[in-house]
């Protein structure tokens, strides 16, 4: 039971709970938090319509508007910015 509770890093809960009754718990260091540091959201580009559905990694830096390659310049600047 030790080997497939630190083997396995998804286990359902319920077999978890029932390990911890039994007696066998996962040590506390080996338990690894997803970190979603340097992860960003993928977000809907706001200058393309609704229909397109273009997800968009980039931002405006003046205004913090998620827009997609095509919206953007270089520097990522969105449309509405650069008028």
């Amino acid at each position: 039971m030790k080997s497939r509770l630190e083997g396995t890093p998804n286990l359902p809960t319920y077999i978890t709970e029932a390990m911890g009754r039994c007696g066998v718990t996962k040590a506390a260091n080996q338990q690894q938090e997803r970190s979603t540091e340097g992860q960003q959201k993928r977000k809907r580009c706001q200058m393309c319509p609704r229909n397109k559905d273009r997800k968009a990694t980039n931002c405006c830096w003046k205004c913090s508007t998620p827009v997609c390659n095509g919206h953007s310049q270089k520097q990522i600047v969105c449309d509405n910015c650069t008028q």
